[in-house]
Formats: C-alpha cells, structure tokens, sequence
C-alpha cells in the first residue's frame, strides 16, 4: 500500500482472511485441543505467504534470489536461537507440571542473547538495517547510563 496498491492489498485480506476463518473453525471442531491453533497458524501462514508474495509482484518485482537467500538466513537464525533454550528446558526444567518462572526467564534470556550473537555470526540482513542499528545505540548509550 506503499506505492498507492491499496486494491491489491484490499484483495489479498478478502481471499486470506476468509479462508483463515474457516481453516481455524474447521480445524478447531476436528481437533478441539489446545495445540490446534499454533499448527492451524503455522499452515494458514505458510499457505498465505506465497500468495501475498504473488499480489505483491503485481506492484513491485520480487527479487527472488535475494528474499530466499534472506528467509534462510533467518530460519538459521531461529533455529540457533532456539538451541539454548530448549535445551534449558528440557534438561533443567523439566517436570510434569508447568515450568518454574526461574527456567522461562532462564530460556527467555538464553534467547535474546543467542539470537543477537546469531545475527551476527551468520550476517543478517538485519545488521545492515538503519533502524536495528539505532537501537541498538539506543540500548547501548541505556546499558551505560545503568552501568554508571
């Protein structure tokens, strides 16, 4: 909508979010359980994403080569990201109840800190953007003032 595609943009939510719907009640009356809905997201996203990648080539070109090189990177970086904290909950944490708050703060921080050392260590796209960048000196010229 950006470069003035509000129609395309406008076709895209009456295809998608219909067809959402009815994946999420179908899926949901097959399969009543609390572990429906991430699955049911995971393939409503996954079956979106090529066509709002399709209505958006109708505006702007898609550089290809260059966005799957991108989506690894990233799937890369989840999944380093995710190593730590896994780990920490199934060896640390695990129990047959719900985890203490000690293991999901524990998993939560072993996160941000993998995934900022992954986006660096398998270079990012990210790294190179101007707001990420700023952030980061945002939270820097922060730790600092904290530090003193």
């Amino acid at each position: 909508t950006a470069i003035g595609r509000i129609d395309a943009a406008t076709k895209i939510d009456l295809i998608i979010q219909p067809l959402r719907a009815a994946l999420f009640i179908f899926g949901l009356m097959l399969f009543p359980s609390i572990n429906t809905p991430p699955v049911l997201y995971l393939i409503a996203a996954s079956c979106a994403t090529p066509y709002c990648y399709y209505m958006k080539g109708k505006a702007l070109p898609n550089d290809m080569p260059n966005l799957l090189t991108s989506l690894a990177k990233s799937a890369a970086v989840t999944a380093v990201s995710l190593i730590f904290p896994i780990a920490t909950i199934l060896t640390l944490g695990r129990e047959n109840g719900p985890l203490e708050f000690s293991w999901v703060l524990a998993a939560a921080i072993s996160c941000a800190v993998s995934w900022v050392v992954a986006i660096y260590a398998i270079h990012h796209p990210i790294t190179q953007d101007p707001l990420f960048i700023g952030a980061l000196q945002r939270f820097d010229i922060l730790f600092w003032k904290i530090k003193k």
